[in-house]
């Protein structure tokens, strides 16, 4: 059955479905984190309590619908690669760089901070908490922001030229600023907000009926009410004004919209029909004579553009024409209810009334944001339409087929729509009080770590500087032989030379941050299965403040891949394509996991600690199986696959071994104790991964051979291959001797594990990078080949320089902020 469907509209169905969940999170957040903010600001102002509860509260709401927003953006950016490879070529010279910058500047501040606003309440003054809080809402919306104008750009593409039909930058202030951005961007940034006000309105009006009567409840309701009353007329006036952009610019979606087929003068508006685009006709239509001419051109006897001037290039007509229809309508309603709910807010105020505000209000102002996203997006502009269709490989190679397409993409879907079930009910069950309570420690709990005697810290810094000093003369001297990769290189002074060269560090460099910080969290996960309960809390709890931002280098990795080498994005994810799939399902499941953990009740909790567990090991285990098959070239043999498994196994014990290195460093007694066998049982099986990886590069390619056996290479590498060893008896030397010093309550180097497993993860992926280089795909795709215009590379370039840094330093202070032994969770 599935053959006989088409891979085309199948990628559609499974992109649009994820867009349409993915939608409903950010539309959270965006406006949340600026309201949070003036919760915190009424109440550093005021001191009046309520203000602190209403904090406390709505940040566990804001945290949720982070989560879930995430993953879910993570699936997305993939998809650009596994379903949308050829539109990727031909506008990535535009898109990337817009997309680079929403994470440069956005993602990561959002992701970073994010730990301190939720648990570095307690930890940080009362300054740095408030200043996390508005970095959060400032990068949520300059996320918006750099989306808003990808997608606006595609709406009203300017600044650009095609050549050879590839688009390319010819003025990127005209790109960023094109005719519909602004209206879209407020258009949006309105629809967040009142989203916020209908679900801050409604949850609190569903506690106050539960009996929460207390002042923080009523003052979330009273503010949702009267952003709601205010901002509702405002979205219509500016609704209007967006409406007359796009006829301006769009005039064949507004036609199909108000399902008018000829053009004319004095349009009548249908308010009600049944529209027919094989008749081109409109059945049982109710019309308002004139109005639709008086309301786009402000005069009753306008002239409107009809379909039969855009023969083949509106969209469908009845999908539009309803959609806008719910959407005017809705908000037409919440205008109506938000005047409606400040009454009832007041008489509640006033007396011990019930609260007269929807509890579902936000269900229907969902559906009227999906019926505008439908609206928005079932058109595109001539000179991309053809780029939209484009999935295809470059040089006619076929894009996954449909089996591949509808069966994993059905997998994250389903987790996705049971993900939205379980937050709804999360929601009601924390306006329920079911909230976990707040953890009484005071300000600076947690702070202070173990300090051994002055001669132990002597000893453990000499031995700090001479690892550092060893593997900086180590990395010095494998560094040289880059560069002498026998295949074709450019004049690497100019842009197009040395640009590919410089992103392809950057790209290896998130890459290894992705393995060595997010790969001691899902080590983390994985080990949970094997711990007691009453220590998976404290396990959570040594990663909490820090997963969000640890994944965000998966999404810079990826997104580099994507914005930097769109050529190579599309080939190895396409022939990724299932393993792509399951690792997102685990991460989705994983981050969903992680949330719903803290919040489900007792007998519940043990089923999320396990898909918790189940998320981190399937991400873990599709991460071995690509990069075994990316060793194997992407070949489907039974070998090529067996390798997989064996590495993903491999890889499984490698993040096991990084996450209990993590835990001998965060925790103590009992489960610091078995953290260290958790070490000693990994350490070995990590070594077989790595050595089967460095015999099996070699032997698949001549090229990969001579780098590493001939004169003088084989010399000057040496240290490589040595210095793994030295790092592998280091860490199973001090896991034999950590027992008996944590039993004597001597901590001097709990950190050598840890250390010596990064040292040891960084050696092999210098080893692999070196292997690979120049090649994206095994002897098949260079970097040159596979780069993006080097105008395009340059801005990226520009900004990377000056943001990366900035993200360095401030993911180095979450860090401090919550360094010392792990402390429970507290969002207060």
């Amino acid at each position: 059955m599935l053959e006989s469907l088409d891979p085309l509209l199948l990628a559609r169905i499974q992109f649009a479905a994820n867009v349409s969940f993915h939608i409903l999170f950010p539309t959270i957040t965006i406006a949340l984190g600026w309201v949070l903010l003036f919760f915190k600001w009424r109440f550093t102002r005021t001191g009046d309590p309520k203000w602190m509860d209403a904090y406390g509260f709505w940040v566990k709401v804001f945290a949720l619908s982070f989560a879930l927003g995430v993953v879910s953006g993570i699936t997305m950016s993939f998809q650009f690669g596994t379903n949308w490879p050829g539109f990727m070529e031909r506008v990535g010279n535009i898109a990337g760089p817009l997309l680079a910058y929403e994470v440069l500047t956005a993602f990561f501040l959002e992701a970073t901070f994010l730990g301190i606003m939720l648990f570095g309440f307690k930890r940080v003054g009362n300054r740095i908490h408030t200043l996390a809080t508005f970095l959060v809402a400032f990068g949520t919306t300059m996320s918006a922001f750099w989306i808003l104008v990808l997608n606006s750009w595609m709406h009203t593409p300017a600044g650009f030229e095609l050549r050879e039909g590839v688009a390319h930058a010819t003025d990127w202030w005209a790109i960023v600023f094109n005719p519909s951005m602004p209206w879209r961007f407020s258009h949006m940034l309105l629809a967040s907000f009142l989203t916020v006000a209908f679900l801050m309105a409604g949850l609190s009006a569903y506690r106050w009926l539960r009996g929460d009567r207390g002042a923080g409840v009523l003052a979330a309701m009273r503010t949702g009410v009267l952003m709601g009353a205010l901002l509702i007329p405002v979205q219509i006036v500016l609704g209007d004004l967006h409406g007359l952009n796009t006829l301006k610019h769009q005039p064949q979606k507004i036609a199909a919209i108000e399902a008018i087929w000829e053009t004319e003068r004095g349009v009548p508006l249908v308010l009600f029909g049944f529209p027919d685009q094989a008749t081109r006709t409109t059945h049982l239509a109710i019309e308002v004579p004139r109005l639709a001419s008086l309301i786009l051109t402000h005069d009753p006897d306008g002239e409107l553009k009809g379909l039969n001037e855009f023969e083949g290039q509106h969209p469908p007509v009845a999908p539009v024409f309803w959609a806008f229809r719910i959407m005017v309508g809705l908000g037409h309603r919440h205008a109506a209810g938000g005047r409606l709910g400040r009454l009832g807010a007041e008489a509640a105020r006033r007396a011990d009334a019930p609260a007269v505000a929807c509890p579902r209000a936000d269900d229907l102002l969902r559906l009227g944001r999906g019926a505008g996203r439908l609206v928005h997006h079932r058109d595109r502009p001539p000179a991309l339409a053809g780029a939209g269709r484009a999935h295809h490989g470059r040089g006619g190679e076929r894009g996954a087929s449909a089996d591949d397409r509808s069966y994993p993409a059905g997998l994250p879907r389903a987790v996705c729509r049971a993900a939205g079930g379980l937050c709804q009910r999360a929601l009601l069950h924390g306006a329920q009080g079911r909230w976990p309570p707040g953890d009484a420690r005071g300000r600076g709990a947690g702070r202070a770590a173990l300090c051994p005697a002055p001669a132990q810290r002597l000893k453990e810094s000499t031995m700090s500087r001479s690892i550092a000093a060893f593997l900086a003369l180590l990395a010095g001297a494998a560094a040289m032989p880059v560069l002498a990769a026998p295949a074709a290189i450019p004049e690497l002074s100019t842009p197009a030379g040395w640009l590919p060269v410089a992103f392809t560090v950057v790209m290896g460099l998130a890459m290894l941050a992705y393995v060595v910080l997010d790969g001691y969290d899902l080590g983390v996960g994985v080990l949970m299965r094997r711990a007691a309960d009453a220590d998976k809390d404290r396990m959570v709890a040594a990663i909490g403040p820090f997963w969000d931002a640890n994944e965000t280098w998966l999404v810079l990795g990826v997104g580099v891949l994507l914005v930097a080498f769109p050529l190579a994005h599309g080939v190895i994810l396409q022939a990724l394509y299932l393993p792509v799939a399951l690792m997102l399902l685990g991460l989705i499941l994983r981050g969903v996991a992680f949330d719903f953990r803290v919040k489900a009740k007792a007998e519940h909790k043990a089923a999320w600690n396990r898909a918790f567990y189940a998320g981190s090991l399937i991400a873990t285990l599709a991460q071995g199986y690509m990069l075994g098959l990316l060793i194997m070239g992407f070949e489907r043999s039974a070998g090529a696959m067996a390798f997989g498994v064996l590495i993903a196994v491999c890889l499984v014990a490698g993040y096991a071994l990084l996450g209990a290195g993590w835990l001998i460093i965060k925790t103590e007694g009992a489960l610091q104790q078995q953290a260290v066998r958790w070490a000693r049982g990994s350490l070995w099986l990590t070594a077989l991964g790595i050595a089967a990886v460095s015999l099996a590069t070699p032997l698949l390619s001549e090229r990969i051979f001579d780098k590493w056996f001939s004169l003088p290479w084989v010399v000057l590498l040496s240290p490589v291959p040595l210095a793994t060893a030295v790092l592998f008896f280091v860490v199973d030397r001090s896991l034999r001797r950590l027992p008996l010093r944590l039993a004597e309550g001597n901590e001097y180097g709990v950190w050598v594990p840890f250390a010596g497993a990064i040292g040891i993860f960084v050696l092999a992926f210098y080893g692999l990078a070196y292997s690979l280089f120049p090649y994206l795909v095994m002897d098949r795709l260079t970097v040159w080949e596979a780069a993006a215009a080097p105008e395009s590379l340059m801005i990226i370039f520009v900004g990377a320089c000056v943001v990366l840094p900035v993200i360095i330093g401030y993911t180095a202070f979450a860090y401090r902020v919550f360094r010392g032994k792990a402390q429970p969770l507290d969002y207060t």
